[in-house]
């Protein structure tokens, strides 16, 4: 969705496990003929969820293409970051972690 500015708001939901190591002892008859507490190691499966906003604007204003010297592309770069308030530049879009 637009938030204004040219940028849009993006809400991320992601879904994944964790493993939490387990352990369960089994009485089992052994070739003694004795009982035995054998260790079972087994590792649990636990759902894990996050739901987040990521904030994007595209710089696909000409200039972006025209040829610049390093320091001229790293100040636009710099001013684009600033006036979005946003973090990450890459490949022409400016984005980060909606607050």
């Amino acid at each position: 969705r637009g938030i204004g500015d040219g940028r849009s708001q993006i809400i991320v939901s992601a879904h994944g496990y964790r493993t939490e190591q387990r352990v369960h002892h089994e009485m089992v008859w052994g070739g003694d003929g004795r009982m035995h507490d054998v260790p079972v190691y087994w590792d649990e499966y636990l759902p894990v969820t996050g739901r987040g906003e990521l904030a994007i604007k595209e710089d696909n204003d000409a200039a972006a293409d025209q040829p610049a010297s390093q320091i001229q592309r790293l100040e636009r770069i710099s001013d684009i970051l600033e006036k979005t308030n946003l973090k990450l530049y890459r490949r022409h879009i400016a984005s980060g972690i909606s607050e």
